[in-house]
């Protein structure tokens, strides 16, 4: 019976392994990069209702490619914890830059991290510190700036239950590789953009808070095959970072 649980343990550690591998996650980041680009360029393309222009001002969404990219490299331990601190006071900054123009970020973020939390994915006390920063945020702009996130509540709650599927089948359902390598997001995504952004969206800032979410996303996967392929990931190196 004691052999029968070592060989069971065994087995599932070499699964876990196996999950964790180089090959695994290149090709989870890498091949998740080209589909989630292709399917963006498909979305913008078709999208009838988009304007360009409230992507593109400012060059905003350059913003949330930095933020997914700080996002892939506290993921993976990559960062002494001074600079960690220094690059999250950074980020902090360009937030607040971009809380300057209207409410997106804080609809990303907290879409983000909300469903994060009950996924059981914030593995990490400064992810915990950046939702209470994000909660206490939304409830500031809303008394500060006067920024009402219920005129977005109809594209967060469908963003939102998108990323809780994603994540949550990643935590529980590792062992398939559709939401292991986020073909769930992928799928999430366009139900939405068919159903919802392309017929039920009614204003540039639900269609914005949209495309910016998933340019993010292909910031992210960029950042993470990249990290990958230089074999920068501390998380499974017993590797104290100082």
């Amino acid at each position: 019976m004691e052999e029968s649980h070592k060989l069971i343990t065994s087995d599932k550690n070499s699964k876990s392994s196996n999950f964790d591998s180089k090959y695994d996650r290149l090709l989870k980041y890498g091949f998740g990069f080209i589909r989630l680009a292709f399917l963006i360029f498909i979305m913008i393309m078709y999208d009838a209702k988009l304007n360009l222009k409230i992507l593109l001002d400012y060059n905003r969404y350059l913003n949330y490619f930095i933020f997914a990219i700080f996002g892939g490299c506290i993921n993976v331990k990559l960062l002494p914890k001074k600079l960690e601190i220094l690059t999250l006071l950074v980020i902090i900054t360009l937030a607040f830059y971009d809380l300057s123009f209207d409410f997106t970020v804080l609809l990303y973020t907290t879409k983000t991290f909300i469903p994060d939390f009950f996924a059981s994915k914030l593995d990490r006390k400064i992810w915990k510190f950046l939702l209470f920063l994000c909660i206490i945020g939304v409830f500031g702009s809303y008394f500060i700036l006067n920024y009402n996130f219920f005129d977005y509540i109809n594209i967060w709650i469908v963003l939102s239950l998108a990323q809780l599927f994603s994540e949550l089948g990643d935590q529980y359902f590792e062992n398939l590789m559709f939401f292991r390598h986020r073909y769930s997001f992928e799928i999430a995504s366009l139900i939405i953009w068919i159903f919802f952004v392309k017929k039920g969206i009614r204003t540039d800032n639900e269609r914005k808070l949209f495309y910016f979410d998933l340019i993010a996303s292909l910031s992210y996967r960029m950042t993470g095959f990249l990290l990958k392929l230089k074999d920068f990931d501390f998380r499974f190196k017993g590797k104290k970072i100082e």
